[in-house]
């Protein structure tokens, strides 16, 4: 909270965005010594994590980073609580929140799962190899209100055009023509920590250069 009432003196409320971990990845890179179950587990971190948020300063978005959903994706016995953990920290906040997932696409369950989470939007990595599985579940099982793309590569240090952003973002809107998206939020695949700063701040160019509609891109 200190830390985001820091930023805040730079930006006004209304730009302020919150980041904290999912719930779910958060469980699940923990070490659970006290609760013994993991449903229990997920529950009490959603808890914690709900009483952090709640402590924050105003803000607009509040992003969710639950990369674990991909890379150890919930068993048929907690599937069903994750989006009652992720529920529990976006009732936290009258911010937007976005839940975030990347490191590839998500399996069908766990995306089905996923769309009965009361959030505004689903962070999705279209830089993976593995996409087309992504277009396939938001085809399949539907995409939320908005959508936020990992449009840019986290984790490479080739600076991608704004061009071949937007042209990124463009391709997965046009493979899901029934959804009537309303806000699209473009974004770094993965968090862009591997990146030297030089490198991080050229690729936060480009993402913001491809989602500002009224600038002309070029390559």
């Amino acid at each position: 909270a200190a830390e985001l009432e820091a930023a805040g003196e730079f930006v006004d409320d209304d730009s302020l965005q919150a980041v904290v971990p999912g719930p779910y990845s958060l469980a699940d890179l923990a070490t659970d010594e006290h609760y013994g179950d993991d449903r229990t587990l997920l529950s009490a971190v959603a808890d914690f994590l709900a009483g952090e948020v709640d402590a924050f300063p105003a803000h607009e978005t509040l992003f969710l980073l639950d990369p674990s959903l991909v890379t150890a994706p919930p068993d048929d016995d907690l599937a069903p609580a994750v989006p009652k953990a992720i529920d529990t920290v976006a009732a936290a906040t009258d911010a937007d929140v976005i839940v975030s997932t990347y490191f590839g696409a998500l399996d069908e369950k766990t995306y089905a799962y996923l769309m009965d989470a009361d959030v505004d939007a689903l962070g999705l990595d279209i830089v993976a190899s593995d996409r087309e599985q992504t277009v396939y579940n938001a085809v399949e099982y539907g995409l939320t209100d908005d959508v936020a793309l990992g449009v840019a590569n986290g984790r490479n240090t080739l600076v991608e055009s704004a061009e071949t952003l937007r042209e990124r973002a463009e391709w997965f809107v046009d493979q899901v023509p029934a959804a009537d998206l309303g806000r699209v939020y473009l974004h770094t695949d993965t968090e862009p920590f591997y990146l030297p700063v030089n490198k991080h701040r050229a690729k936060l160019d480009a993402v913001g250069a491809a989602a500002d509609r009224e600038t002309a891109v070029r390559a």
